[in-house]
This record gives structure tokens, C-alpha cells and sequence, in this order.
């Protein structure tokens, strides 16, 4: 109400203002009158109640009377609503992982540790970094951090020693009567002429949320860099996964190049993610290609948005486990932002027997990628 009195008591001024503009005009028009017509505008108070009219509709009347007031010569520019600025969901998942506390060795002498490599969670983080973003922190694990770089560890020299240990001891920098006990393997490195037949299954997902230029055009292009180092003992296949799984190439020997490189170079993006689907189809072509006394792989690659069909992680682990009991293990490629699955992707790997690895640009080469 006090608004509209407000509003009420502008027009009248506005309407005194042009009354008085008009009658000064007359004046000077009628230079031979002796006297000057005064003149006193009355101006009655107005009485408003909120029931007679609404707080907009009393605007709109106000600013009708006051264009009427000034002879139509003066246009009100009402201003525009604010416009909210539209920001992508970040639906990135990522699994509880707190750090691990400290143990008394009286009570808990026994201590284990798994000897696979995973290095996804360093290039995520990194990623985060970059784009000036702040990483969440279950999406920080230490291990990955360490395992990432190079040590230059002493390497066995036979099979005979599978791995090597190196020890190192030093004072806690937070407390010089704690000691830090660094202890780092080294597995055998098998030459190149020495290593064994791949048979190995791209399962690539196509779907939706996979057509952003930093997950499948980056995906091909780093699959289309590992195709280069197979030979014609290693076999190739191809699966794709969105609404619905197909095979976009059966078994291929590895030196076949242009064939495998063309399949790859087909694929699309489009549909909702049939992840489990897409795994079944995976493994058939797996057993398919079976090398006895070989590497038989799958290659999971994705941005872990599983979104259709069944999507309970412990029927995908349980399918993986079988696999792995056959000899197929699994290594998944975490791929962009936005829909990134790390928890799933890190226990089907590890469940898989294989590596978790997320695939990034290397920025200081456009051209190239690499996976970590």
C-alpha cells in the first residue's frame, strides 16, 4: 500500500510541473495583461486500498498517467529481468577414500599392500588443477599420486627375481622421534621381443554424454597410437556400447592396420549408456579371440556414466570376477569430465585384474595424447 501511495503522489508532481511549464508559456504570449493569472492547482489526497488494485496493475496505470502527463513526448524503458547464467551439472562420483590413519605395530604387525600400478586419480587431479577448479577430495588418492612418477628403481635382471625392494628410512619431518619407512618394488621389465600375444577388445562407449571433443575424438585418437606398436600375433576387436551394444569389428590380427584403424575412426556418439550390456559383448569377443598362454584383455573406456539397463555395481562385479577366472582381465580409461565414474571404474579394474588409467591431452602437443 505505502508503494502504491508512492507511486500515486510522483504522477500528481509530475502533472503540477507541466501545469506550471504551460502557464508560464501563456504568460509571455500575452505581454499587454495587467494582471497575471495565478494559478493554484488543488491537489486531493487519494485514498488506496490494496483491494482495489494490485501492486502491478496500480504500475502499470502509474506509468500510463504519466505518459498522458507529459503529452506522449516521454517513453518509459522498463528494464529487462536478470538473466541467470547456465552452468553445466558436474556429476562426477567418486567413492569414500580416507586417508589411512597410523596403526600400532604390537597391535597390527601384519601390513599389505597390492604390487598393480593405478595412476588414474593423479592425471583427474591434475586435470581439476588446470582448469582452475578445486578437486574434491575423495577424488584424491595417495597411492596414484606416488605410483605416477618414475623412481629410477634398480630393475631385475632376470625372471628369476620378479621384482626388486628398495628401503629407505628417515626422520618424520613433523616429529623427529617418528621414523618414515619408504619401501618401493620394481617388477621385471619384459622386453619387447619377449612379450606375449595380446588378444585384446576395445569396448568404447558411444553414448550421449561421450560426444564432447575431449572423450571420443581424443578417445580414437589414442587408441588409433596404440594400434601402431600390435603385430600380427596380437588380435584386435571392437565393441561398442550407447542405447545398445554391437561389434564393430571382430577379431583383427594387429598388423592389419587400416582395417582397425578405419572401425575406430566410424564411431559416433549418441543414445543413453547399456554399459552392462556392452561388457557381455565385450567378453564373448574376448573368448572369441582367446590366445592360450596370451594377454586377453578388455579395454574398457568410458566417462562411467552408466545410465541404462542395469547399473548395480555388484553384478558388474561379479560378472568381471567370472571373466577373470577364465583368463580375460579388464583395465578400464576414464575419459573427460562431468559424468566421470571414478569409484566404478577403479573396482572393476581392480577386480578385473587390470589398471585404471584416465586419459588426458597433453597440452604442450595439441596433437597428441596420452593416458596415464
Amino acid at each position: 500500500m505505502k508503494r502504491n501511495q508512492i507511486t500515486l503522489a510522483i504522477i500528481a508532481s509530475l502533472t503540477l510541473m507541466v501545469g506550471c511549464s504551460e502557464s508560464n508559456t501563456a504568460e509571455s504570449a500575452k505581454t499587454n495583461r495587467t494582471e497575471t493569472a495565478v494559478i493554484e492547482p488543488q491537489i486531493t489526497p487519494a485514498v488506496v486500498e490494496e483491494a482495489v488494485a494490485p501492486a502491478p496493475q496500480m504500475e502499470k496505470m502509474g506509468r500510463v498517467a504519466l505518459s498522458r502527463a507529459m503529452g506522449d513526448q516521454v517513453f518509459v524503458s522498463m528494464p529487462m529481468p536478470p538473466q541467470e547464467h547456465y552452468q553445466a551439472e558436474n556429476r562426477d562420483s567418486y567413492l569414500n577414500t580416507p586417508s589411512n590413519g597410523i596403526h600400532l605395530v604390537t597391535t597390527s604387525p601384519l601390513s599389505t599392500f597390492s604390487v598393480d600400478v593405478d595412476t588414474g586419480s593423479y592425471a583427474n587431479v591434475r586435470s581439476y588443477l588446470k582448469m582452475g577448479n578445486k578437486p574434491p577430495a575423495d577424488a584424491i588418492r595417495e597411492e596414484a599420486f606416488i605410483n605416477y612418477f618414475d623412481y629410477s628403481y634398480p630393475t631385475p635382471v632376470t625372471k628369476v627375481q620378479p621384482f626388486s625392494v628398495s628401503t629407505e628410512l628417515a626422520p618424520a619431518p613433523w616429529n623427529e622421534s617418528r621414523q618414515l619407512l619408504r619401501i618401493a618394488l620394481k617388477g621385471y621389465d619384459i622386453p619387447v621381443n619377449e612379450r606375449k600375444p595380446s588378444n585384446l577388445v576395445f569396448l568404447v562407449d558411444v553414448s550421449g554424454s561421450m560426444s564432447d571433443p575431449n572423450k571420443l575424438p581424443l578417445l580414437v585418437q589414442s587408441l588409433s597410437l596404440m594400434v601402431k606398436n600390435l603385430t600380427a600375433d596380437d588380435k584386435v576387436s571392437l565393441v561398442t556400447y550407447a542405447g545398445q551394444s554391437s561389434v564393430v569389428l571382430e577379431p583383427t590380427k594387429g598388423d592389419d592396420a587400416q582395417t582397425i584403424l578405419a572401425a575406430l575412426k566410424s564411431l559416433q556418439a549418441g543414445g543413453g549408456t547399456y554399459g552392462e550390456s556392452g561388457i557381455k559383448l565385450a567378453y564373448q569377443q574376448a573368448q572369441k579371440g582367446f590366445i592360450k598362454e596370451g594377454v586377453n584383455r578388455v579395454i574398457l573406456a568410458t566417462d562411467g556414466d552408466f545410465n541404462v539397463g542395469v547399473t548395480d555395481l555388484d553384478a558388474l562385479k561379479d560378472l568381471v570376477e567370472q571373466e577373470r577366472e577364465k583368463g580375460i582381465s579388464l583395465t578400464t580409461l576414464g575419459v573427460g569430465r562431468g559424468n566421470y565414474n571414478d569409484g566404478m571404474m577403479e573396482q572393476l579394474a581392480n577386480i578385473g585384474d587390470g589398471n585404471h588409467a584416465t586419459l588426458i591431452l597433453c597440452m604442450k602437443r595439441k596433437k597428441c595424447c596420452c593416458a596415464r
